[in-house]
């Protein structure tokens, strides 16, 4: 990475592919898409959103699944963050090799936005991660080791020209 060139990847975490290898929400995060173009019209920093939820060519969500054999699944993916989906996200953030991690964190993926922060951890230390959304707040931050970075990281950033809002 060149001296003043600085990156930030923006995550959508996964959840219908916890269920089943082959679901996809394939809707972009317009919440990310959002921020990704305040963020690469308002600074020099280079930007990637990255929909961990969409893996092509995706199948029709069957709620009989969701909660039945899918809900073990799901289970089991969050117990052991060695499968499949988990390797797809840790091998894009270390392809993109971020300075910045943002990671997308509602009600329904929280328990999989803390794992993707650890996978964040095992790619590079140095990396800042951080965590927003809707319910963001309203998680016990500490059970999960990650730090809430967004006003810390906002002002040690500034000095980069980073300059953007966090609706909380």
């Amino acid at each position: 990475m060149k001296d003043n060139e600085y990156k930030i990847m923006l995550i959508e975490p996964p959840y219908y592919r916890l269920f089943k290898d082959t679901y996809s929400l394939a809707l972009y995060p317009l919440s990310l898409g959002y921020l990704a173009g305040t963020i690469r019209k308002k600074t020099d920093w280079s930007v990637m959103a990255y929909n961990a939820e969409f893996n092509p060519p995706g199948e029709a969500i069957k709620i009989r699944h969701l909660t039945g054999d899918g809900h073990h699944h799901y289970i089991n993916n969050l117990r052991d963050p060695s499968g499949a989906v988990w390797r797809d996200i840790q091998s894009t953030i270390r392809d993109y090799d971020p300075t910045v991690v943002g990671i997308s964190a509602k009600s329904q993926n929280f328990a999989s936005a803390s794992i993707v922060a650890r996978l964040v951890k095992s790619v590079s230390r140095e990396t800042t991660v951080i965590i927003g959304g809707r319910n963001s707040r309203t998680h016990n931050l500490k059970r999960s080791r990650i730090v809430l970075f967004i006003r810390s990281t906002v002002k040690k950033y500034q000095r980069s020209k980073v300059r953007f809002h966090v609706p909380f």
